[in-house]
């Protein structure tokens, strides 16, 4: 039960990622990209201080290492921005295909070296296949090599991999907002500066539409870190890496209700085949167990 509602956590995590395109859609040109990153970095991050407050979430940090640890995934969560940047330049298929490749070779690695994870046969069919669905989806989409382009998008699916195996070694000890209180605190630190640095148009705060999806996102944003925490606990790194690939397929799905986006077959097979290689090893769990 425990790693069921470990892997649920990451799927419902996934979706929530997976509707990050919608709110980027409707949001538009209405904010420049550091100006809107920190404001709904802000936003989440006073509602999870009232949500640690009310509910006494908050724990003495116990060592400096886990201090250390905490700055770490922080500082991760300022890199996985840099993934905007690598859409920009290189396009969103060449871009996806080096980000979900960098957070899944992160995780495998970090879960092998820090938690001695076993890079079973099964994981490693589910990301051949993972792979495969990837190239089918964002092949269409791929423009051009530029290389700044590519090392943003490898960085910042190694922040999002790394930040998610790091937050097992501390999920024990202290509650997800609390370590999501640190990660938004810095995304702020980080980015005010730079819409600044940039001469970003300084919204202000309004009753308009825009405004209201741009608090919405900042909601539903303060809640993955948090499911992500609750997954990882009880999952393998590496597992959680496969299963939060649905996160492409949601996304398409997404996509498709709301802006009637095209869903070519050839999109339909490669959002099959993510879907199948994330279930292949808990089908192969179950039927390990009801055959032994």
């Amino acid at each position: 039960m425990n790693k069921l509602n470990g892997s649920l956590a990451i799927l419902f995590a996934a979706l929530c990622y997976g509707s990050y395109g919608v709110f980027g859609n409707i949001i538009g040109d209405s904010f420049d990209i550091f100006f809107q990153t920190y404001t709904r970095a802000i936003i989440a991050w006073l509602i999870i201080v009232v949500i640690v407050l009310v509910f006494k979430l908050w724990k003495r940090i116990e060592s400096r290492s886990d201090l250390n640890i905490l700055m770490y995934i922080s500082a991760f969560g300022v890199l996985t921005q840099a993934i905007y940047y690598a859409y920009q330049t290189i396009g969103i298929g060449l871009g996806s295909i080096f980000y979900f490749f960098a957070i899944l070779v992160i995780q495998f690695v970090m879960g092998s070296l820090l938690y001695k994870e076993k890079i079973s046969l099964v994981k490693i069919v589910s990301v051949v296949l993972a792979f495969v669905g990837i190239y089918l989806i964002f092949s269409n989409d791929i423009q051009g090599f530029e290389p700044l382009g590519i090392i943003a998008a490898i960085a910042s699916g190694f922040a999002v991999g790394g930040q998610a195996a790091l937050s097992k070694m501390v999920s024990g000890k202290y509650s997800g907002w609390q370590i999501s209180l640190f990660s938004w605190f810095l995304v702020i630190a980080a980015c005010l500066p730079l819409s600044l640095l940039f001469n970003e148009t300084q919204v202000m705060p309004s009753f308009d539409m825009s405004w209201f999806y741009l608090v919405v996102f900042a909601i539903i944003g303060l809640l993955v870190f948090p499911l992500l925490i609750y997954g990882y606990k009880r999952i393998d790194v590496s597992l959680g890496g496969i299963i939060g690939l649905i996160e492409i397929p949601a996304a398409i799905w997404f996509g498709y209700v709301f802006f009637q986006e095209q869903v070519t077959p050839t999109i339909i097979l490669g959002a099959t085949i993510i879907l199948a290689s994330a279930a292949l090893p808990d089908i192969y769990s179950i039927v390990k167990k009801r055959t032994s």
